[in-house]
């Protein structure tokens, strides 16, 4: 143990909890996340500060929840040379290109190489997440995890800065890992230590605690064992409970197991080389193709067995261990401590210190949600449900329509449905209401009364839609023919409500919710980002997002003039990138659309990543259904190379140069393209690709040149 700091200078969970919120206190967001990236896989997941640094993608398994260290992880960056020049220096007498190709980048210790379990925690899975959303890796050294930390501490209330090293945050976690009831042998996997001892010493340590606990729960304190003072409520929020912090870049709640399966579906198959950029000393030759990749996670468990790190099952138990014991150890004073995690505030401005300063939050939620009577994280379950809004102090019960509801009413419609919050998730016959701000289900259908007897509603709140699906009707357990779903984030747990509504009707609701959650929103627009393939150096202006069924239109705040307008039958490709504001890198949408012959590509992103990613779905549902379309196309070989003469020539030219081929055969297949709605006309001198021909194109583009 005597490479480890004395105990008592590890943080307990009071102290812990101070130290993230120091890590909230930096202006950027960047350096927001840098710093909590730091400090969770240091203090609760206990990696080295190397293994901080080159840590990428590459290592997560979204899927099972697990950060994998690797044994070998092709890298040549400074640190690493160095790490080779040292093998050198103490007796490897290779040449230092080999040293490096065969040894970096690789754990220091033999126990490294091992399997951490995240997945446990919705906070630590939101801080990986969100972190490799804006950069692949920690850019600098072991120095910078140092500045960070150090600075994390500089900003934490209680926390001496010279006093805090990653060495002292990587025995915290080894200290949490024991207090939360791990063995030495556990504990020693996961902080991935050679030697048994300093284990050993963690778990007494924790031992000592515990009985003390047993002695003061029986009024036998005096006489209990001593042990080294700390602070008695030992509670860990920070890791264990997603509620929202201030300034946080992310909102926990949203980082469940379903986000992390989503995730997973998202990487699968992607072999993620390590981004750290290459740093090949003077004299020296280095190729990267001769630096074999480390084994990639697989979905049976990855390149280490179970037994290389905390068992699965016990790290999934911790979360509901660790919760237990935060309740019986939380004192009462705490419920109003004024520093508790609080929702963070409304989205500022982009010029106003309190926007980007506060980087991307979780969608606004009111603090007064409570005194209003209704969550605005979820809404609240009527109490005719006999289920709490949960919060701790149950919202006031609306007694009719009007008080549930945000007028002027949007839709009021008869039907059936299928809710949690109505006959424990039953299909019952009732009544649809959709406000400004709600949408409620009453059974049976009442004329505005929610008090009479037998009544039963579930009022959702709109803050809290996280997708609508109109044909959530396919899948096999939905009991209606045609049906709208309605998926909301309710108690940090995403739930389902799907309503009956015949074809036409459910696209009116499709829409009506979409407006209602996105209608008005503040984004940051780059437009055009990319003409064709040339990359334009225009800059990201703030704007408010309009909405309409098939287009999007994106105006300057303060006027209705028009930044870019998306019709969705022009859109060619959609993805997730990064965008640049004031200087900084936040996740944006990547939006390319048929414009004049030309594609265009718009960036579009957001402060809330809530709202970016309801965008983010709207844009997708017809691009994605006009892709499935267009590739159940059957489309013959000969009419493939037209397509592609098309895509490359561009408009304007006559099609017949491109082709040795017959006049009128050229002109039967443009028609048999227009029927398909691939091209725009007939003649060769005067016909086009349609946007949905320019999807086709770019869709297949591969096969058509083989």
């Amino acid at each position: 143990m005597s490479d480890w700091p004395p105990l008592d200078r590890t943080l307990d969970p009071g102290a812990f909890y101070s130290l993230y919120r120091g890590a909230l206190a930096a202006e950027s967001v960047q350096r927001r996340l840098g710093r909590c990236y730091a400090v969770l896989l240091a203090g609760r997941l206990g990696l080295r500060p190397d293994e901080i640094v080159h840590c990428h993608e590459g290592w997560i398994d979204w899927g099972r929840g697990e950060l994998r260290v690797p044994a070998l992880d092709p890298c040549a960056c400074p640190t690493c040379w160095a790490s080779a020049r040292a093998r050198q220096a103490t007796g490897d007498e290779r040449p230092l290109e080999t040293v490096l190709r065969t040894e970096q980048w690789s754990p220091h210790a033999e126990a490294g190489p091992r399997t951490v379990a995240f997945g446990w925690s919705e906070r630590i899975t939101a801080v990986l997440a969100t972190f490799f959303d804006y950069v692949d890796h920690l850019d600098g050294d072991v120095t910078t995890v140092r500045e960070l930390v150090t600075e994390t501490a500089a900003a934490a209330e209680g926390i001496d800065p010279d006093g805090l090293t990653p060495q002292v945050l990587r025995a915290t976690g080894g200290r949490f890992l024991a207090e939360v009831g791990f063995d030495a042998t556990t504990v020693r996997q996961t902080l991935g230590l050679d030697e048994r001892e300093p284990a050993e010493a963690f778990v007494r340590y924790a031992g000592q605690r515990t009985s003390a606990a047993v002695y003061r729960a029986f009024d036998r304190g005096a006489v209990g064992p001593e042990v080294p003072p700390a602070d008695p409520a030992r509670t860990f929020p920070v890791v264990c409970d997603p509620a929202p912090f201030s300034r946080e870049p992310f909102d926990a709640a949203d980082y469940g197991p379903d986000a992390r399966f989503e995730r997973a579906k998202n990487e699968a198959g992607r072999r993620v080389r390590n981004p750290r950029p290459d740093h090949v000393p003077d004299g020296l030759s280095y190729d990267p193709d001769e630096h074999v990749m480390a084994e990639q996670a697989d979905p049976e468990g990855g390149q280490y067995s179970r037994s290389a790190g905390a068992d699965a099952k016990d790290m999934a138990a911790l979360r509901d261990w660790v919760r237990r014991k935060d309740a019986s150890l939380r004192p009462e004073s705490e419920e109003s401590d004024s520093d508790a995690p609080v929702a963070p505030g409304v989205d500022g401005d982009w010029d106003d210190p309190g926007g980007p300063g506060e980087g991307p939050p979780a969608e606004p939620v009111p603090l007064d949600a409570a005194a209003d009577g209704a969550s605005a994280e979820s809404g609240a379950r009527g109490a005719a449900n006999g289920v709490d809004a949960g919060g701790g102090v149950p919202p006031a019960e609306p007694a009719t329509v009007e008080e549930a509801v945000t007028q002027p009413l949007v839709a009021r419609v008869g039907t059936h449905f299928v809710t949690p919050g109505v006959a424990d998730g039953h299909p019952v016959e009732g009544q649809v209401v959709l406000g400004q701000n709600e949408l409620l289900l009453v059974s049976p259908a009442t004329g505005g009364d929610l008090t009479g007897d037998g009544v039963a509603f579930d009022l959702l709140s709109l803050d809290g839609v996280v997708d609508v699906i109109p044909d959530i009707d396919e899948a096999t357990d939905v009991p209606f023919d045609s049906a709208l779903g309605v998926v909301v984030r309710r108690g940090g747990d995403h739930e389902v409500t799907v309503v009956e509504l015949d074809p036409s009707r459910k696209w009116d609701f499709w829409l009506a919710l979409f407006r209602n959650a996105l209608h008005v929103s503040r984004m940051a627009v780059t437009h055009p980002a990319r003409v064709g393939g040339r990359v334009t150096e225009e800059s990201a202006t703030p704007g408010m997002l309009y909405l309409d069924r098939d287009r999007v239109r994106f105006t300057p705040l303060g006027s209705d003039a028009t930044i870019l307008s998306v019709d969705l039958d022009d859109v060619l490709h959609v993805e997730r990138t990064q965008q640049s504001v004031g200087g900084e890198r936040r996740p944006a949408l990547a939006v390319q659309q048929f414009v004049e012959g030309e594609a265009i590509t718009s960036l579009v992103g957001s402060e809330s990543t809530h709202t970016l990613a309801l965008f983010e779905r709207f844009v997708r549902r017809d691009y994605q259904d006009r892709l499935d379309e267009a590739r159940a196309l059957s489309i013959p070989d000969r009419e493939k190379e037209v397509l592609v003469a098309l895509y490359s020539i561009g408009e304007g030219v006559d099609l017949s140069a491109a082709f040795a081929r017959d006049g009128e055969v050229l002109r039967s297949q443009l028609a048999s393209l227009a029927e398909k709605g691939l091209v725009t006309g007939t003649e060769p001198d005067d016909t086009g690709l349609t946007a949905t021909g320019r999807l086709v194109v770019g869709d297949r583009l591969e096969a058509v040149n083989d």
